[in-house]
């Protein structure tokens, strides 16, 4: 009997996981999720950037020390998101020397 009720009761967490992952707990609209993707894409943020010439040797980590004369005043993370939002999802690490990308520039 222990068996049964222990298979019923993983039968139903699993259900549960599958329905929560797929449904959702909370319904929403599809109207109002379609209109809150576009209202976010219309309100992103302005990032102020500076246009660069990547040369030899250069990262885009001693690129932005270079353009602040110090370290930098934000997380890397924040930095590396920043940069590939500003020039198109290129991942920081390719980038090619002698072309010119935007570097966030921060306060």
């Amino acid at each position: 009997m222990k068996k049964i009720l222990t298979i019923f009761a993983a039968l139903i967490i699993i259900y549960s996981i599958y329905y929560d992952l797929t449904t959702g707990t909370l319904p929403i609209s599809t109207a109002t999720a379609v209109a809150e993707i576009d209202r976010n894409k219309d309100h992103q943020p302005e990032i102020p950037f500076m246009v660069k010439e990547v040369k030899r040797g250069d990262t885009v980590l001693s690129i932005e020390e270079n353009i602040h004369d110090g370290p930098l005043t934000v997380p890397i993370e924040q930095m590396v998101t920043d940069f590939r939002q500003l020039n198109g999802q290129i991942e920081p690490n390719r980038i090619q020397v002698g072309e010119k990308y935007k570097f966030p520039v921060y306060k």
